[in-house]
């Protein structure tokens, strides 16, 4: 009788790897979420064992990400409220909403505003709360670019040049 040499591959675990930012709570709600869960410290992330683990981390995750979106959002108002912002070229709405004039310097400084969005209906920057901060930061050089940029400026200027 002949042995037949048997082969075995050792089958890697049904599953998926869930990564994102450290936050106590984040993980706590995570644990409640998939208690099977196991923390890889090689990897530095977890393993959620199962078919559909994908799937219900994906999901865990845009709920998790809009959930923190609300939260910067109500930030974002706080610090608006303490700190606000007064310029013609601002108007508050569910949002912040900039009416400026066309320039480079304007479009470069609010592209690098996160979240920042032109809303070509309303044909006017919408940037919501929670990227106040970054705005405030930036506003001293939308502000005056957008100066520069009105038609009277921009008329005194080309008269003053003649």
């Amino acid at each position: 009788m002949e042995k037949s040499e048997a082969h075995f591959e050792p089958q890697k675990p049904r599953g998926a790897e869930a990564r994102f930012p450290y936050d106590r709570a984040a993980v706590e709600r995570f644990q409640l979420a998939f208690p099977r869960a196991r923390w890889n410290d090689e990897l530095r992330s977890w393993f959620v064992p199962g078919k559909t683990a994908a799937r219900r981390i994906e999901r865990w995750l845009a709920q998790e990400t809009a959930a923190r979106a609300a939260h910067d959002d109500s930030k974002g108002r706080d610090a608006f409220a303490f700190d606000p912002l007064s310029s013609h070229y601002l108007e508050v709405a569910d949002d912040l909403r900039i009416r400026a004039p066309y320039s480079k310097t304007v479009l470069e400084e609010l592209r690098a505003v996160p979240w920042a969005s032109w809303d070509d209906e309303l044909r006017v920057w919408r940037v919501p709360f929670r990227a106040y901060e970054e705005l405030r930061r930036r506003w001293p050089s939308i502000e005056r670019a957008a100066q520069r940029a009105e038609p009277e400026e921009r008329k005194r200027r080309r008269e003053a040049g003649k």
